[in-house]
């Protein structure tokens, strides 16, 4: 059934580029000319890592789902020569939040999917970078993110982007809801109810804050610390946690303290690449298909 519907996929994005709705300060993503397919991808401690041309320089990418703002290197940007303003926002991002000022007219080409001219946050990547392990020049942010569908074949380390509302998956794929525009899901740990945030750029299976694990960590569990200096964390283990339908056992739990926009923490992809999934934010849904399930062909 998954390889009829993604079999369409590619199909379905050809030539729809007046069906992308973007708001009108945003540049719209255009499809690219000629052959679709999907982006191959790797998980690099966590993230979502890919290659984009950026002012047709070929660099490395990810996607960061709470970053409000996409980011580009201060030396790609200056090399570019684009105008760069003096301006600065602040961006939160999977490495904390940073200061970038703003640049407009980049050229972003996603290969065999998706192009646009944008306005970036102009910043030193260097923190992603360390993250990640190796040297992020792009980073794809909200303001895109959440505006489209993200079908992400996980098991066969590929995504692709297609308009909000495009695909339907099969109804035995289980569906979350997504509310906010800093998407949240529900979770049960047994009967106690949690809402985390969806962090796309997280390694971590479930990161809690202390008062949110306090209340629905089971009796006699202990907290372990590991790693040491600034990487040292506090890791425990639920028995099983419900999210939607689906039950999860032996899920890992960091817990650490969170911003209030988080909820009770945030849900990432050390529990997401246990699945292939479909992410539509802007109409506020979730599929979670087993992991082998989409093939794009």
């Amino acid at each position: 059934m998954a390889k009829v519907l993604l079999a369409g996929v590619a199909a379905l994005y050809l030539g729809v580029g007046a069906s992308w709705g973007q708001a009108p300060a945003r540049p719209p993503l255009i499809p690219v000319p000629g052959e679709h397919g999907a982006v191959p991808f790797e998980l690099r401690n966590g993230a979502i890592a890919f290659h984009v041309f950026v002012a047709g320089t070929d660099v490395l990418a990810v996607i960061d789902n709470l970053a409000n703002e996409s980011l580009v290197d201060t030396e790609l940007a200056r090399a570019a020569g684009v105008s760069i303003s003096s301006q600065t926002i602040r961006v939160p991002t999977a490495a904390g939040n940073l200061r970038a000022s703003q640049a407009d007219g980049l050229p972003v080409t996603i290969p065999k999917e998706v192009e646009f001219k944008a306005r970036l946050g102009v910043t030193d990547l260097s923190p992603i970078s360390r993250q990640v392990g190796e040297p992020v020049s792009f980073v794809l942010g909200s303001e895109y993110v959440s505006t489209v569908q993200l079908i992400v074949a996980t098991g066969a380390g590929t995504f692709m982007i297609g308009p909000s509302g495009g695909q339907s998956p099969p109804e035995s794929y289980p569906m979350i809801p997504l509310e906010g525009p800093q998407p949240k899901v529900s979770l049960l740990v047994g009967e106690k109810a949690l809402m985390v945030t969806l962090d796309l750029s997280s390694k971590a299976e479930l990161s809690l804050s202390p008062v949110a694990w306090g209340r629905v960590a089971p009796k006699g569990v202990i907290l372990k610390t590991q790693g040491a200096g600034q990487a040292v964390k506090r890791v425990g283990q639920l028995p099983e946690v419900r999210l939607g339908s689906v039950d999860t056992h032996e899920v890992t739990v960091e817990v650490s303290p969170h911003d209030a926009l988080d909820g009770d923490g945030t849900i990432g992809m050390g529990f997401l690449s246990h699945f292939d999934f479909v992410l539509d934010i802007h109409n506020h849904r979730l599929w979670l298909a087993p992991i082998g399930s989409f093939h794009f062909h």
